[in-house]
């Protein structure tokens, strides 16, 4: 399509025409669902000029999310095309799926091009995958109940009373039942998530091998270590409007913790799709909310077919807290044994980082060469072989991947903000100031990016010394709050001993989550713990559910 006259290209929001043909046109009155990010500095005259220009065309604003600048807009395809100058096509996706894309850039009246900075879903193409992985075989090391890693890395005690944690997901579907009986096996107190959905996502159970994994993966670990929090699914749709809007909406809702486990290479991204994510994690960050994003799983090629390296957004926006993946292992008292970069195979089953593309190196990363966002910030337990028991669709997974230490880092933060009376909002600033807050791992790589003294793009500034960054947060004279009012959650168990009772009791408890979950189909109240029945030898010396055995990896990837 030939410049239109009278408008301008929005900056970075080329696509190139894809590798195949179109099925079709995409019917003029198909309604379409649209994020469209202003300049930050926008005077309330300016944001007048943009709605008049979008009504023009029959497109209405549906929400405004002031704080990042961003409007959700919903219009009939003849409407969106007319208004952006743009011509919409439907094409088929490798797994049969249906997509709308464009080719080219994205238009905006003269008057208006200092306004807008990005229109967002006009293209609905899969965006991100998530970034989990099923064990892929058995044995090598011994699966870890999130109680186990919290205790391996001195979580403080805590609940996250009085927290909100918002978790994005673009697939899938939450289970009650699942988290239920997992929470009972481990004797943490019982969590009722909240689902959110987002932008008309509407969650779709796909199976224990798809993003349901996913979905129960982050639930379960957060509710684990933060039982006490207000724990919200937010569900949008795959696509960069919708995943946009979920991160808009959960921060909105007043969360104090956002957990990603869901991205993709840079590569795959628009600049001016970065640019207004980046805008709305600025804006998250400045309201007090920390957000932490699974940094990959395929290594320094974050598995972009032609090689290189790659990292993954949105881990590598500087308002984010990248987490990366590392295999450890526990003494017989719980505490940390060894941990080294994970890495089961440098392109498909590896903890991603590098150096972004995108943004320049930002002031907390003082200790990083060059003039690139180094990713990941931090790093925690991610391989599948050490990874952690999840509860499925009535099925028992042990699932691992950065996607794990997202929701790992989320809870943690759950009981600073908890323990310190505030939030800590921007993590990166208090990491990067007390460094020796975390483990230092040396060994080990990512494929092209070896671990060695002080951060490194494999893991970061390490994984997390939990008293040591509570000491830091509070060193400033911040008082400690009393434990929560009677009525409230109660805390997981917090001295040794309770805890090694509880990781003994999950063995005898896991294969009861079926009855349990039975039970709780048919109306009954569940059993606290479930009834015990025999487990497999391996896992019950392991304490733990034995993993299910699978040879790959299976993610959906994005269209391309």
């Amino acid at each position: 399509m030939s410049e239109p006259t009278g408008k301008t290209a929005v900056p970075g929001s080329e696509r190139l025409p894809l590798d195949r043909p179109p099925i079709g046109d995409v019917p003029g009155s198909e309604p379409i669902d649209a994020m469209v990010t202003l300049r930050p500095d926008i005077d309330d005259a300016g944001v007048d000029r943009v709605v008049a220009f979008l009504e023009d065309h029959g497109i209405t604003v549906e929400n405004t999310y002031r704080q990042s600048r961003t409007l959700h807009v919903r219009g009939p395809a003849a409407g969106m095309q007319s208004a952006f100058s743009v011509k919409l096509a439907r094409y088929f996706g490798e797994a049969g799926d249906q997509f709308r894309a464009r080719a080219g850039a994205i238009y905006v009246p003269d008057d208006i091009a200092a306004d807008v900075t990005a229109v967002l879903g006009l293209d609905d193409r899969n965006t991100a995958s998530p970034r989990s992985a099923i064990a892929p075989r058995a044995g090598g090391g011994a699966a870890l109940t999130p109680l186990q890693v919290a205790k391996a890395y001195q979580f403080p005690a805590g609940d996250g009373h009085g927290q909100i944690v918002g978790i994005i997901e673009l697939g899938g579907a939450f289970k009650q039942q699942d988290l239920d009986a997992y929470l009972a096996g481990l004797m943490v107190p019982g969590v009722t998530a909240t689902v959110v959905p987002v932008m008309g996502a509407t969650p779709v159970s796909d199976g224990p091998n798809g993003a349901d994994g996913e979905v129960m993966l982050d639930v379960e670990i957060i509710a684990a270590l933060a039982p006490g929090a207000d724990v919200r699914v937010y569900f949008g749709p795959n696509s960069t409007a919708g995943f946009l809007a979920a991160i808009n909406q959960a921060a909105v809702d007043g969360a104090s913790v956002i957990s990603i486990s869901w991205g993709a290479p840079e590569s795959l991204w628009t600049d001016q799709a970065m640019g207004a994510y980046d805008q709305t994690f600025a804006a998250a960050l400045s309201g007090g909310c920390s957000v932490f994003a699974a940094s990959g799983d395929n290594g320094s090629s974050d598995g972009v077919p032609q090689g290189g390296t790659h990292v993954d957004f949105p881990a590598s926006s500087t308002h984010v807290t990248g987490c990366g993946g590392t295999r450890l292992t526990v003494d017989p008292s719980g505490a940390l044994a060894t941990e080294v970069v994970w890495n089961d195979n440098p392109t498909s089953s590896a903890g991603g980082g590098g150096f972004s593309a995108f943004f320049g190196k930002p002031g907390y990363q003082t200790t990083v060469s060059g003039a690139q966002r180094g990713v990941p910030d931090v790093a925690g337990n991610a391989d599948p072989v050490t990874g952690y028991p999840v509860r499925v669709d009535g099925q028992n997974f042990v699932i691992g991947g950065t996607s794990a230490v997202a929701p790992l880092m989320s809870g943690l933060t759950l009981r600073l903000n908890q323990l310190a009376g505030h939030s800590i909002g921007d993590f990166n600033a208090l990491a990067y100031a007390n460094a020796g807050d975390f483990t230092d791992v040396t060994v080990g790589n990512n494929g092209a990016f070896t671990a060695g003294p002080g951060w490194d793009p494999t893991t970061g500034l390490g994984s997390p010394v939990g008293t040591k960054v509570l000491a830091s947060l509070t060193s400033s004279g911040v008082p400690v709050p009393p434990p929560p009012p009677d009525g409230a959650p109660p805390s997981p168990p917090t001295t040794d001993q309770a805890l090694l009772d509880a990781f003994r009791s999950f063995k005898t408890a896991v294969d009861g989550f079926e009855a349990a979950v039975q039970d709780w189909a048919r109306g009954r109240r569940l059993p606290s713990p479930p009834a015990p029945s025999p487990v497999d030898a391996d896992a019950a010396a392991a304490g733990v559910p034995s993993p299910r055995v699978k040879a790959d990896t299976r993610v959906t990837q994005p269209s391309r």
